[in-house]
């Protein structure tokens, strides 16, 4: 912009009352308030989603240990049968019966521990994507804060071309703060 354009917007701007621009920074502050009390509850929301599925996955986890166990207990008592059924011929038949029927067990606890590994791995995803949302949210909480500072400081200069760029500032920063929470409600995280 050349330099002539420049000086005519800030005699504009100047010409401005200085009332309605000192009014129109209180409520922009009122507004970056509020957005930063939304953007900060949403922030909290995540935090305790974060939370509980960090529960959830420790118990799943003691789970697939447990069941790991439980398998392992399982081949120990089959291989201690095939040992029966080699050293005692007389209980042969016995001895086979429990090695087929621990051999199935196992199969199935296998089944159960390969399905609790699966779901721990979809909620390693879940917590990956709301810790990247919690980023998100914070980035712009920092951001509307800036906005509040600047939209203080702005009063003490009192020169209305920083008003009007600071203006600037706070719309473009609600307008991604409100986009971000209609994005994060609408996609069902919450």
């Amino acid at each position: 912009m050349p330099r002539s354009n420049i000086a005519k917007l800030n005699s504009t701007f100047e010409q401005l009352p200085s009332n309605l621009l000192h009014n129109t920074i209180a409520i922009v502050i009122v507004l970056l308030s509020a957005c930063v009390a939304i953007v900060q509850y949403q922030n909290e929301l995540i935090q305790m989603r974060i939370l509980g599925l960090r529960a959830e996955h420790l118990t799943g986890t003691l789970n697939l240990v447990n069941e790991w166990n439980f398998f392992q207990a399982k081949n120990n008592r089959a291989i201690i049968n095939e040992l029966g059924q080699n050293l005692i011929p007389d209980k042969r038949s016995q001895y086979r019966e429990s090695v087929e029927r621990y051999s199935r067990e196992k199969e199935q606890i296998k089944a159960r521990a390969h399905s609790l590994q699966d779901n721990l791995g979809a909620m390693n995803m879940s917590i990956t994507e709301c810790a990247k949302i919690r980023a998100k949210l914070l980035f712009i909480a920092v951001i509307l804060q800036l906005a509040i500072s600047l939209s203080s400081i702005s009063l003490l200069f009192r020169r209305n071309s920083i008003y009007l760029a600071v203006l600037a500032f706070s719309a473009t920063s609600i307008a991604i703060a409100l986009t971000t929470v209609i994005l994060n409600l609408s996609s069902g995280v919450f």
